[in-house]
């Protein structure tokens, strides 16, 4: 299994100024876990999706939403809308 940063994960939390620490510690996760998620080497059980998607203020949709694009994108080289 490869695994693919989530950049735009990343991208949110320096936009709202925080380190991956400070998420960590406001989820209620590990600092490993979190970075985890960042870099696309584990998956969030809903619970902790829903915890960093209200901390970084974003739709809890874009964990899935991303993934299957990036996906997509790598299976045919097309760009996805």
């Amino acid at each position: 299994m490869t695994t693919k940063k989530r950049e735009w994960l990343i991208k949110l939390r320096h936009e709202r100024g925080l380190t991956g620490r400070e998420v960590a510690e406001m989820a209620g996760i590990s600092v490993n876990t979190y970075y985890g998620y960042e870099h696309g080497r584990r998956f969030p059980r809903k619970e902790h999706a829903i915890r960093i998607a209200e901390i970084l203020d974003f739709p809890i949709g874009y964990f899935f939403y991303h993934d299957v694009r990036e996906t997509r994108q790598e299976e045919t080289g097309k760009e996805v809308i």
